[in-house]
């Protein structure tokens, strides 16, 4: 089907495509999903799904999570030790990527608490901690998600905790190297409860870029003061240039 040609699975081996966070995928006849899969080890060896590195997925069976699997290679049998209240007969998988992924985000001109503008860019790595509470509170009936769902659901929760984590701060702490650390606590202090509900959770930030009015005031002084003592090297040189040409004249 097209969930089944727009992951990952291939040949019995499961994981999400690369611009995807999470599939749905349902075996109604789990006996005869399994005799379809290739036989893996040795000579004598078993049918077995491969679930890539990388990848993690939850069982449900009528409603009921029946277990969780995470990456590496499943007969039925051992698959059978693994879940609780299984009938056997048929589940749904949701697939999602066990790795973290990266969300872009920015805050333009956020005004510190003395008022002055900053704009600030970074990456926030979420990551996936509970798959059912992702299912239940996020997925829900959809049977794809992708990167892009998730970059565009919490870019503008996280670029509002840059905010107002920014307007808590004076220009001068936002100046300090210890700022991106605490731009990394204030959001994540901020949006940590709303990500678990979802299922999810932060593994860290990334500033990407920072500038405030103060910085480019800084610089537009710098450029101007430069300006100036080039000026003066050259009126410097200059009246020395006159002084010399006036001496040999005279001594003519």
């Amino acid at each position: 089907t097209d969930i089944f040609m727009s992951t990952g699975i291939t040949e019995g081996r499961w994981n999400v495509g690369e611009d995807q966070f999470a599939a749905r995928i349902i075996v109604p006849d789990v006996q005869g999903f399994f005799l379809k899969l290739p036989i893996g080890g040795e000579v004598g060896g078993e049918r077995q799904l491969i679930i890539e590195p990388g990848t993690r997925a939850l069982l449900i069976d009528d409603g009921v999570v029946l277990g969780e699997a995470t990456a590496g290679a499943f007969t039925m049998e051992s698959l059978e030790e693994r879940l609780q209240f299984w009938k056997g007969k048929q589940f749904t998988a949701i697939i999602t990527r066990a790795e973290d992924v990266a969300v872009g985000c920015s805050a333009k001109n956020a005004l510190a608490l003395d008022g002055t503008p900053c704009n600030v860019t970074f990456e926030v790595a979420i990551q996936m901690k509970d798959v059912a509470s992702f299912l239940n509170n996020y997925m829900g009936a959809k049977d794809l998600i992708r990167l892009l769902d998730l970059q565009q659901s919490f870019q503008p929760m996280f670029s509002q905790a840059a905010r107002e984590t920014i307007g808590s701060l004076s220009t001068d702490e936002i100046a300090t190297p210890a700022f991106s650390q605490v731009l990394t606590d204030g959001v994540r202090t901020r949006v940590d409860v709303k990500l678990q509900r979802y299922g999810l959770g932060i593994a860290g930030l990334q500033m990407l870029g920072q500038q405030s009015a103060a910085d480019k005031l800084l610089q537009l002084k710098g450029k101007q003061l430069l300006q100036a003592r080039e000026e003066q090297v050259a009126k410097a040189i200059a009246d020395d240039r006159y002084e010399n040409l006036k001496q040999n004249l005279e001594a003519a």
